[in-house]
């Protein structure tokens, strides 16, 4: 059909509306009822006139006709007062720009604050400023309009003074506390260092209580000012299974509580607690389990994300292995910052790498930590110089590096300064950008290297000169086959045969380097501007590297002049210096309420990635200063005096208190006017039930099943995507290893972890949600993986116990003995089970009854969760 049937069909839904619909209000261009409208195919011959109504519509005609009903619904509000415009859109940014700088931030004549409406509301000398739909009232109004206000020449245009006007007579709408978006260099008063985590925390007195565990004084003294108390602790191996769980991420066996218990009868249980504490921080699989908390942080994927290629990162999984040798050897805090940051600049690699023959250990360490920069999505290519906005997606990458650093390790939420200076914390855009300037040095976006080949081989100038060498020579030989092949009267061009192998052979024999992912600066200078609206099509002024001045009083952020022939800028090295001072207000407190939210449920800072104006405050303030200054500076605790920055001693402090070893159940009589006054339990008059993550819950299952590959290191475990969508492990050894040696391919999660709330990293994840659906029910008790590991479960169990299974089962899958309660039950459920697999396999029915014991109880909540 021709261009005046379409015009007809618009004529005659345009009648349609207007005889049916004759007050229906003008809606934007760009509503969902004319987007709607718009793609609605009207099936009507051309040839009737413009007034007749369409006989027939189409499926999207009549989705047209029903978001017009819900539009009207929706807007009668609008209907009424079609002409009202939005305070936050409209109204706030005329005040903004014209009355700010006489009733703003800085001054506030006649006692008149205009930033908020509820400001302009309360008024100032002379009483309220605005009286909502009424202008004659409206002393704002008769200042308007007759020009004696705004002052000097910043007078209203006759449509700002319109469009004040439409406001104050729809009853003047809008959110009373809303603010406009601040200049891009606002200035940051002593009131905004006066906020609680922008002060450096200073180590408070402890509370003189009778508690041998500086943590229980603190808890105490809060409690009892409410009339509260710590509850009993939990039995012994619900306490070692809590602990167990926490520290390495899988289950006791039947050894550690065999040991554990007779301990307990042999010593004070005190001591055979602190014992198994010890034990479990010098268990390799301590790393593991905190590895992989911190690489939720750090935003770690094996895989670029972006585009729907995904490229697999090659060489990322140094950085994953870097982490968990990390926590395992309680490398200082301090120090891990600092090698992730700037680990190049730390070790001066550029000036190694030319002056001796081997890299040192260190060096190789320092230079892998620095994949934390790297772990931001890029997928950039070679090919992207080719692609108009190849830039946008350079930027991008930058900002998550921001994101994750800013989050990650200084609590705080940066992103909205990207685009204007934060609403609500006092950071100016300018500061957003002048730590972009920090990383800049190293991805620049004017000079960018794509990801594949932003690399630095594990070598050294002299070994790169013998190895080039060692290659020629071999390419002379190679060159020589292939010339002999050439003088060869053959239809093949390439060498075949003897002579391919040959070929090969010699191509072996070249020296090559492991990669390492890492992140460094490029030469030369790099200039930084604010980037106007974070567009990056619209450059403002240049910006130096700094920090954020709100948090700047505490220690100098000094970035070295660069020399000319400098391979490095040293702006991340004076980063790194400046994080991890002793009196940086927000690096030691982020990291002990993150250690504290995996031991406890929920921080003491309830967002751990938001220690601003808008996050939640510390519900024991005293606490968590005195456990930041503790963490860089420890004091003797019972006889011990652990080593600055040591991670595992702050935790060996947390897991021994009273406070964490409480039992988590909730006792109607005892809990009754705790429950009153704290419902949420944040002063902690109990311990929190909390479920395993995603990875631990397959871990326990892999555990106890007795098919966990304990491999440690090394590539991660490719995935394998079946025909109806599942992705999953390969059915090799290599499948059963732990879940942080898993490929984290971002296209690509595994079902079963996604399922349990794994992340799908698009830049980092500093908290995880635990969701509760049917498909988690759905996939323990039917998938593959599930029904696989319980008849191995199975297998296990009546090996070792073929007499009594189901209380070997219970003590493997729970950590406890069977009550005489559950012996009984499960007897009898093994002989029912038995007897109805022996009316098709008579052969298996006992080891398949055993098997569905097994699956269920690797289902069950006592499973899933750590009391």
């Amino acid at each position: 059909m021709g261009s005046t049937g379409k015009i007809q069909r618009r004529r005659g839904l345009d009648f349609f509306l207007s005889w049916h619909f004759p007050v229906l209000p003008v809606f934007p261009r760009s509503s969902l009822l004319q987007s709607a409208l718009r793609f609605a195919t009207i099936t009507q011959p051309s040839n009737l006139p413009p007034t007749v109504l369409f006989p027939r519509v189409t499926a999207m005609t009549r989705i047209a006709v029903s978001v017009l009903g819900i539009v009207l619904l929706s807007n009668t509000a609008f209907a009424q007062d079609k002409d009202a415009l939005p305070f936050e859109k409209s109204v706030l940014p005329i005040f903004q720009a014209k009355c700010f700088n006489c009733h703003g931030e800085k001054k506030q004549r006649g006692g008149l604050d205009m930033r908020t409406k509820a400001a302009i509301l309360k008024g100032g000398e002379n009483g309220t400023a605005l009286k909502s739909m009424s202008l004659k009232d409206s002393i704002l109004w008769e200042k308007i309009r007759t020009d004696e206000m705004p002052e000097g020449d910043k007078k209203l245009t006759p449509v700002e003074k319109d469009i004040i006007r439409r406001w104050i007579e729809a009853g003047a709408p809008g959110d009373d506390k809303a603010v406009a978006p601040r200049g891009p260099d606002l200035t940051i008063t002593d009131e905004d260092r006066k906020f609680w985590a922008f002060q450096t925390p200073v180590r408070p007195k402890v509370p003189a209580l009778k508690a041998t565990n500086p943590i229980d004084a603190f808890i105490l003294a809060t409690l009892q000012k409410k009339q509260m108390t710590l509850s009993p602790e939990a039995d012994p191996l619900t306490l070692l299974r809590r602990v167990t769980f926490d520290l390495t991420g899988l289950p006791t066996t039947v050894v550690e509580i065999d040991q554990f218990l007779k301990d307990c009868a042999s010593a004070k249980p005190q001591a055979a607690y602190e014992k198994v504490v010890d034990r479990l921080l010098a268990s390799p699989n301590y790393g593991e389990r905190w590895g992989r908390h911190w690489l939720d942080l750090a935003g770690y994927a094996d895989s670029e994300g972006i585009l729907d290629a995904d490229y697999v990162r090659s060489a990322a999984w140094r950085y994953r292995d870097y982490v968990i040798r990390a926590f395992n050897d309680d490398k200082p805090y301090d120090r891990f910052l600092l090698e992730q940051i700037a680990g190049d600049e730390l070790v001066d690699y550029w000036n190694v790498h030319q002056t001796v023959k081997e890299l040192p250990p260190n060096v190789v360490d320092a230079l892998v930590a620095t994949g934390y920069l790297r772990c931001a999505s890029d997928t950039s290519r070679p090919d992207f110089v080719s692609i108009k906005n190849a830039p946008g997606y350079y930027f991008q990458t930058l900002d998550d590096t921001v994101k994750i650093v800013s989050t990650g390790l200084m609590g705080m939420t940066l992103q909205c300064a990207k685009c204007h200076s934060h609403k609500y914390d006092p950071i100016p855009q300018t500061d957003y950008y002048r730590m972009q300037a920090i990383f800049m040095s190293g991805y620049r976006p004017g000079q960018w290297i794509p990801q594949v080949q932003r690399k630095l081989n594990e070598s050294t100038a002299a070994q790169e000169k013998a190895a080039k060498e060692h290659n020629a020579r071999i390419d002379v030989e190679i060159a020589a086959i292939k010339k002999q092949w050439g003088a060869l009267k053959t239809k093949d061009k390439a060498p075949t045969g003897k002579y391919a192998e040959d070929i090969k052979a010699l191509e072996a024999k070249k020296r090559t380097f492991a990669e390492i992912r890492a992140f460094y600066d490029l030469p030369g200078e790099v200039k930084t501007h604010l980037l106007k609206r974070g567009e990056y099509l619209q450059p403002g002024p240049e910006v130096i590297p700094n920090v954020l001045r709100v948090l700047a009083n505490h220690q100098t952020f000094e970035v070295p002049t660069r020399a000319k022939d400098a391979k490095t800028s040293g702006r991340r090295l004076a980063f790194a210096k400046w994080l991890t001072s002793p009196e940086h207000p927000l690096t030691a407190r982020v990291m002990v309420n993150r250690l504290w939210l995996h031991h406890f449920g929920v921080g003491l800072v309830a967002t751990p990635d938001n220690f601003g104006k808008t996050g939640s405050p510390p519900s024991h303030p005293e606490l968590l200063d005195w456990l930041a200054r503790d963490f860089g500076e420890p004091s003797p605790v019972r006889g011990r005096v652990a080593p600055p920055w040591s991670v595992k001693q702050m935790q060996r402090l947390i897991v021994t208190s009273a406070a964490y070893k409480q039992q988590s159940a909730y006792l109607p009589n005892a809990h009754a006017n705790a429950k009153r006054i704290d419902p949420d339990n944040r002063l902690l008059w109990r311990q929190r039930l909390r479920r395993l993550e995603g990875e631990a819950m397959r871990d326990a299952v892999l555990a106890v099943s007795g098919t966990l590959n304990p491999q440690m290191f090394g590539p991660p475990v490719g995935m394998v995507r079946s025909g109806d969508g599942e992705v999953n492990t390969p059915a090799t050894p290599d499948g059963n290893r732990r879940s942080i040696y898993l490929q984290v391919r971002r296209s690509q999660p595994l079902t079963f972890l996604q399922l349990f709330d794994q992340p799908v990293i698009e830049t980092n994840c500093t908290r995880r949600e635990v969701s509760t659906v049917a498909s988690q029910a759905l996939t323990l008790l039917n998938s593959d993986f599930m029904t696989t590991k319980a008849n191995a479960f199975a297998d296990r169990v009546l090996k070792e116990d073929a007499k009594d299974p189901a209380k070997r089962a219970i003590l493997l899958a729970f950590g406890r003995s069977a009550t005489d309660k559950e012996t009984a039950l499960f007897a009898k459920f093994l002989d029912q089970q038995t007897q109805q697999h022996a009316k098709t396999q008579p052969a298996e029915a006992r080891r398949r009854a055993v098997a569905d014991l097994c699956h269920m109880l690797l289902s069950a909540n006592e499973f899933a969760y750590v009391d």
